[in-house]
């Protein structure tokens, strides 16, 4: 591992508590600069510390973190991607926490960029992320994942947004994450949180009971319909979650409008916890399956940032 990335994976674990800072030697915006600038930011973070010791000696001032000296915000204003720039203007480094530490130390720096380029991607309006996948291999857990994700950028952005969510036993730590989200059994009460916010990320668990290929082509079509077309209009970014793993388990009309289809995907471990990762596709065909993959990621769990019961029911109402 690089050692920007192994810093990169640093920053989250001590965020958490599970390492000291070493004395502060953090990288928070390792993943987003590269070369000379990268070198720049790791050597004057390392002389941070000493420089604010001078500083205080003399009287100064001088901000309590490099990442908020005018020197690094034009490091990465001129070097660096444009998440890490607007996080340093917002003083939101919890918000590339997740982007660059994920939960352990095999985090790598592409996954990192990879989840930045994702999360440019669920700010379009209207962007569906379809989830297949066997029952208990964390399809609902990366869904929230990504719904956390989606809510930091937006909060840090000073956006009006909303999590909508079948999943009643959801619970976050942050104060601010809780008020944010609002519990909905019904398409009308999806639409009203859409009225009162201006962006609303939305996980829709065991959709398949409702939105079946089999059995609900019809009411998809006559009463979830105006939902996903318009859903650019509504301001939605939309996380069904299905179980069969070919994807037709899906109504067709969940099929045509998805961005993506995220294959969901665990390895057990005899003597490790299992590991989980999310396959991205463009396209499915219903004979020959999935195709054109552009992300696969591993997927950490959303503790200590929330939790849920995944033994609970979720149910979802599309006709009323």
């Amino acid at each position: 591992m690089t050692e920007a990335a192994l810093a990169a994976a640093e920053f989250r674990e001590v965020s958490e508590g599970r390492l000291t800072d070493n004395g502060g030697h953090t990288y928070p915006l390792a993943p987003f600069l590269e070369d000379d600038a990268l070198r720049r930011y790791v050597r004057y973070k390392r002389l941070y510390p000493r420089i604010r010791e001078l500083d205080r000696e003399h009287g100064g001032d001088i901000p309590r973190k490099f990442e908020q000296t005018a020197y690094c915000k034009r490091l990465v204003r001129t070097h660096g991607s444009i998440e890490a720039a607007r996080a340093v203007k917002h003083g939101y480094l919890e918000e590339l926490s997740y982007f660059t530490g994920l939960t352990n130390k095999e985090v790598a720096l592409s996954e990192a960029r990879t989840l930045v380029r994702l999360l440019s991607e669920m700010r379009r309006d209207g962007f569906m992320g379809l989830f297949v996948g066997d029952t208990d291999n964390g399809k609902t857990n990366t869904a929230l994942w990504f719904a956390l994700l989606f809510l930091l950028d937006q909060l840090a952005l000073e956006v009006d947004v909303a999590l909508a969510t079948n999943i009643d036993t959801l619970e976050w730590a942050n104060p601010q994450l809780q008020e944010r989200t609002e519990f909905i059994e019904t398409k009308s009460e999806l639409e009203a949180v859409c009225e009162r916010h201006e962006k609303v990320v939305t996980v829709l668990d065991e959709l398949e009971i409702e939105a079946n290929a089999t059995v609900n082509n019809y009411e998809v079509n006559a009463e979830f319909g105006n939902v996903l077309t318009f859903k650019s209009k509504y301001g939605l970014v939309l996380f069904p979650i299905f179980h069969r793993t070919d994807g037709l388990g899906a109504a067709p009309l969940f099929r045509e409008h998805a961005s993506y289809f995220l294959r969901q995907q665990r390895e057990e471990n005899d003597l490790e916890a299992d590991h989980y990762h999310v396959r991205f596709f463009e396209d499915h065909d219903p004979d020959d399956g999935f195709s054109n993959e552009i992300y696969d990621l591993p997927v950490p769990t959303i503790q200590p940032d929330g939790d849920y019961d995944p033994d609970e029911p979720a149910s979802f109402d599309i006709s009323s």
